[in-house]
């Protein structure tokens, strides 16, 4: 049976439009363009018949597919796609050490050492981990039309599992706020069909 799946990257934050670090500690709340956002989300696939809804552990996630969440027969909220944690630089503005650290732990990333982190924070090593785990629980649940509401880096990371790429090829799966992603899986393999869509936020309400 073909599974039809929608990944999606939750509306702004007044953290994201101050340029804030967030990451997984940090539970914030769609500000008014993010809720615009998820309205223009949900005019644009509202139609597609989800029988399956999935949040991260972070509010700004069920904010975001909030409309979709009362029409589904299956909703599961997990915190393996949560955001990646950023340790000590959550919740501050990025100062030039900051991303020192930042820019050096990337350089590493791109390097193939994916055991690199910032101080208090998650490796990429640890998110694949537990973006895999999901996968695996995603792909053994029983549904035919998906929508997965999760984070940027965090999706980043699924959409090269997904498409079978390494992680050091992450910049080319960039996600924006409520970005479309939609991918199928079928005999056991991911087809990876659209990445980063943000059409629907053209469209007036």
């Amino acid at each position: 049976m073909q599974k039809t799946v929608y990944f999606v990257r939750h509306g702004e934050t007044e953290y994201n439009r101050k340029h804030i670090i967030q990451g997984r500690g940090v539970d914030s709340d769609l500000n008014a363009k993010g809720i615009k956002q998820a309205e223009l989300l949900y005019k644009a696939y509202q139609e597609v018949p989800f029988d399956l809804c999935v949040t991260s552990s972070l509010k700004r996630t069920n904010q975001t597919i909030g409309h979709f969440l009362n029409q589904t027969t299956q909703v599961w909220d997990s915190a393996d796609i949560d955001e990646i944690g950023w340790g000590l630089h959550e919740g501050r503005r990025a100062t030039k050490q900051m991303k020192r650290d930042f820019d050096k732990m990337l350089t590493q990333w791109k390097s193939n050492n994916f055991n690199a982190r910032l101080e208090g924070g998650e490796s990429l090593e640890e998110l694949k981990a537990r973006v895999e785990r999901f996968l695996r629980q995603l792909e053994d649940r029983a549904f035919n039309h998906a929508l997965v509401c999760s984070h940027g880096r965090t999706l980043m990371c699924m959409m090269c599992l997904v498409a079978g790429e390494s992680l050091t090829q992450m910049y080319r799966f960039s996600q924006s706020n409520t970005a479309v992603n939609i991918a199928r899986f079928e005999e056991g393999r991911w087809t990876l069909d659209r990445v980063g869509d943000t059409a629907h936020l053209k469209v007036k309400l």
